[in-house]
């Protein structure tokens, strides 16, 4: 699989607060990509009703089979310090045919 961009959920459709960086490393902690989303990123065609996806294009990058991770950094724009922001943890999912 070939991968041409990295990306971060636009909830709502009004654009980004922040910036966000998002990443992705094989499962041994190598880093193969990394990207900053802003509001100048690409939007990607949605059928949610939620929101849509924005994304920065990357080189092109085959994955291997195996384990990867991709993360992104999310500051939570509605605390008073930052040390009110928020670290969310999700529970991985699994995509047919991607591990």
């Amino acid at each position: 699989m070939t991968i041409t961009g990295l990306g971060f959920f636009d909830v709502g459709s009004d654009g980004l607060l922040n910036d966000h960086e998002v990443g992705l490393w094989t499962n041994d902690g190598t880093l193969l990509a990394n990207v900053t989303l802003d509001n100048t990123a690409n939007i990607v065609s949605s059928t949610s009703v939620l929101g849509q996806w924005r994304e920065v294009d990357i080189a092109p990058l085959a994955l291997v089979p195996g384990d990867y991770v991709l993360g992104s950094f999310f500051r939570d724009v509605f605390g008073p310090t930052p040390e009110d922001d928020a670290v969310w943890l999700d529970t991985p999912v699994s995509i047919p045919g991607i591990s």
